[in-house]
């Protein structure tokens, strides 16, 4: 957007939040057994997330996917690369050296692994994959 003169920002902003459905991002990382299998970082453009983009409010959107698996199937790497450890698709390590952010994937991965509030977000993905029967709003 900022590659946009200033005056044509706000109307870039407003036609890439109407248009935009969802973003994947897929990383490869190997398997304990051998081979390799997808995490996925999903955004989906659902109000709350049109919203934030079309008042430029960039910085916020992770947040939004951080809360918004259960309503629209979002997640972020962290939350794809948490998922495949506890159910024992890859080692942590693997995990360490994919993420961006290594501070907030170890506290994910002891809130997943004790059990605490946050494992229902992990338990329900496959293969990194959002639970099925999610519709984009």
């Amino acid at each position: 957007i900022d590659v946009f003169p200033p005056h044509q920002q706000a109307q870039i902003r407003t036609q890439l939040a109407m248009t935009l459905q969802a973003v994947v991002s897929q990383i490869l990382v190997p398997t304990i057994g051998g081979g390799r299998t997808s995490a996925l970082e999903i955004l989906v453009a659902n109000k709350a997330v049109r919203a934030l983009v079309q008042e430029g409010k960039f910085t916020q959107i992770y947040s939004s996917m951080q809360s918004g698996q259960e309503e629209s199937g979002m997640q972020t790497m962290n939350q794809a690369l948490v998922s495949l450890i506890l159910r024992r698709t890859i080692e942590r390590s693997e995990a360490i050296a994919r993420t961006s952010d290594e501070d907030e994937l170890l506290q994910l991965l002891d809130l997943g692994s004790k059990g605490g509030a946050n494992k229902k977000m992990f338990s329900n993905t496959s293969n990194g994959r959002p639970p099925s029967g999610n519709k984009a709003s």
